[in-house]
């Protein structure tokens, strides 16, 4: 006579014990980190960041004014991404105009320019993206001005010193779980 056994209610034990195991809070890079196997989250001033080993990290700004920054890399691009989230559709036919505190202004073509898939925003792809982050890294306020598609022009600030930080910690935080789950990966 042959039992029939099923594995199923062990499989869903199993993944939900993986699933919902609590994040541990502890000092990594300089700030407080949430880690959750190879998740890791941190909070800063009202920034905040993500990183995922081997996939990329997520540097998120206070909100202004329903405006909002997202520095975006994907683990195998190594350069950042920049993400102006907007409240109503930008025209990025017209480009826009980027300024560190007193600095030059930095203009970016429509050609280094995404549309993200809400409509909403603009992104500044990682081939330009660079020469902000370094304006940014060592500036105190960061001023970016861009025409919506109902053709009003709109400047939005941001602060952005507490923004160093956490990108310092996504830099560092990035190598750390990528160097986990490359000996994770290694052992099996």
């Amino acid at each position: 006579m042959m039992r029939r056994v099923s594995f199923l209610p062990v499989c869903a034990i199993v993944a939900a014990g993986v699933l919902a195991a609590p994040a541990v809070a502890r000092e990594m890079c300089g700030l407080e980190t949430f880690l959750d196997e190879f998740r890791a989250g941190a909070r800063h001033e009202g920034a905040s960041a993500m990183c995922i080993a081997l996939q990329g990290c997520s540097v998120f700004s206070p909100h202004v004014v329903g405006h909002r920054l997202k520095f975006m890399r994907d683990a195998d691009k190594g350069q950042w991404r920049i993400r102006l989230s907007t409240p109503a559709p930008v025209d990025i036919g017209e480009g826009v105009v980027l300024k560190v505190d007193e600095g030059e202004e930095m203009r970016v073509p429509p050609e280094f320019l995404d549309e993200p898939p809400d409509g909403n925003g603009v992104v500044i792809r990682q081939e330009v993206a660079g020469v902000v982050m370094a304006a940014l890294r060592k500036g105190h306020l960061l001023n970016w001005h861009y025409v919506r598609k109902d053709g009003k022009a709109a400047d939005v600030s941001f602060p952005v010193t507490s923004l160093r930080p956490m990108l310092d910690w996504a830099d560092c935080t990035e190598r750390t779980l990528n160097d986990m789950a490359r000996k994770v990966m290694k052992g099996r």
